[in-house]
């Protein structure tokens, strides 16, 4: 049984409405605070609720006790705001939606599995906070629910955080590694799965990324609350702001380690030098990384940055352009991977010929113990711009970001905005030596990074 009752896609706000037609089972929506994304699912799944013939939806969360507040709650909230109580029964012992129609929603928490495998014939799922879920918790609960009419149709909604490294967390290697490095957020992703009859099946998913940016009812002073974390915690600005992921754990550099600074208190004196270090890269998954500092006695202001993973014929012109902009004066450049070949292509495109302005370096060591190696004369002498410095998602914001997500075992998938600075590190050391450096012996195997 369905209702006659119009509900405008109009309620939906732009970024949510294509879900309404999709006809993708599995509908990943993750990003920043404030975003609607909770909302619009409540929504999504009202509107489903009313409209089927058939609808029975599992609410899950990882604790079955935070379900009532959370999306037991949301969802009475849309119905309540629609004026549609009259159609709807919220039971809270046991705790389910009922609705006139015999539809209805059914709340299990992962605290208690085997309720969730005893659920019969479920059509819809929605796993809110999903990144509380262990991955264990995802594929015994997904490959549990059966529908006798085709696929369960699964939402899941998070902001992205968790703890360790990002890079090995399952929700972002199964939903958001595959077109996270090309800042692509929002796609739809299609993989073939062959099966044991020989034949292929395409299974897909939709990934919504969305920030407070995607919602116009979101209030000022919810905004400022949340751009204040720009100022008081990175991290968090990066997560519940940008709605990018973040690491908390195990990470080399903490953002309470670097040091900031504003333009304005950078000094306005000739300073003893302006060099660069370039980490190369031609496509692919790594990326070109080049740091310049002006370098004052025991002070470096990383005044600009390049971090792209483009190819050559976009990044040499950006390269160019930061070198005569910032008038840098030498550069060191690496010659591993090609670099070497990047390296003529750079003396051409600067009209170097013959002036000795570039210089190469053959990297052997490990990029790990190399950055562990320069973190005292980093978190020491370096100065990086202050967060407002520049714009979010800028070059200059991507390589601090990465920066920060750099894990103190290996484990980061790149790391070139460190092995950048660490190469700015040693051709400071080498080329100003005369400046007595005071943090400028490398770390001992027994000495902290810290």
């Amino acid at each position: 049984m369905s209702f006659n009752v119009t509900i405008p896609e109009e309620v939906l706000l732009p970024c949510y409405r294509d879900l309404l037609y999709t006809d993708v089972t599995l509908n990943v929506l993750w990003g920043g605070r404030d975003s609607g994304k909770s909302y619009a699912i409540a929504e999504l799944l009202v509107i489903e609720c009313l409209m089927a013939k058939y609808f029975r939806c599992i609410l899950i969360r990882k604790n079955f006790n935070t379900i009532k507040e959370s999306q037991w709650q949301t969802i009475k909230d849309v119905v309540d705001k629609w004026g549609l109580s009259h159609l709807f029964t919220f039971n809270k012992s046991p705790l389910e939606i009922i609705c006139k129609n015999g539809n209805r929603f059914l709340c299990k928490g992962c605290d208690d599995p085997q309720s969730i495998k005893s659920v019969r014939n479920p059509s819809h799922a929605w796993y809110e906070e999903a990144n509380q879920l262990t991955e264990e918790d995802f594929i015994v609960i997904s490959t549990t629910l059966r529908y006798d009419g085709g696929e369960v149709k699964e939402y899941l909604s998070f902001n992205p955080e968790c703890d360790g490294n990002y890079e090995k967390f399952w929700i972002f290697k199964q939903f958001c590694k595959e077109n996270y490095r090309k800042k692509i957020y929002t796609f739809t992703s299609e993989t073939e799965v062959p099966l044991p009859d020989g034949k292929i099946l395409k299974r897909r998913f939709n990934s919504i990324h969305t920030t407070y940016n995607d919602n116009p009812y979101c209030p000022p002073s919810r905004i400022a609350r949340i751009e204040q974390l720009r100022l008081d915690n990175p991290h968090y600005y990066q997560v519940f702001a940008l709605g990018l992921w973040g690491n908390l754990e195990g990470v080399i550099f903490a953002y309470d380690k670097i040091k900031r600074v504003k333009r304005e208190h950078i000094p306005e004196n000739q300073p003893e030098g302006i060099i660069s270090y370039i980490d190369w890269a031609d496509e692919g998954e790594d990326s070109v990384a080049m740091p310049i500092g002006k370098v004052y006695p025991g002070k470096v202001f990383i005044t600009d940055v390049v971090f792209s993973n483009a190819n050559l014929d976009i990044t040499m012109p950006l390269i160019v352009e930061a070198l005569q902009e910032n008038e840098v004066e030498y550069v060191r450049s690496e010659t591993n991977n090609q670099g070497s070949v990047a390296m003529k292509m750079l003396d051409k495109e600067m009209g170097w010929g013959k002036e000795e302005r570039q210089f190469p370096v053959y990297n052997s060591t490990h990029k790990i113990t190399r950055i562990k190696a320069a973190y005292r004369f980093i978190i020491h002498h370096m100065y990086f711009l202050d967060e407002t410095e520049y714009e979010p998602g800028s070059q200059y914001d991507l390589f601090m970001q990465e920066l920060f997500s750099l894990q103190s075992d290996g484990s980061s998938e790149h790391d070139d905005a460190g092995d950048s600075a660490s190469g700015l590190t040693m051709f400071i050391l080498n080329y100003f030596e005369h400046l007595n450096w005071e943090y400028g012996k490398p770390i001992k195997k027994n000495e902290e990074t810290d």
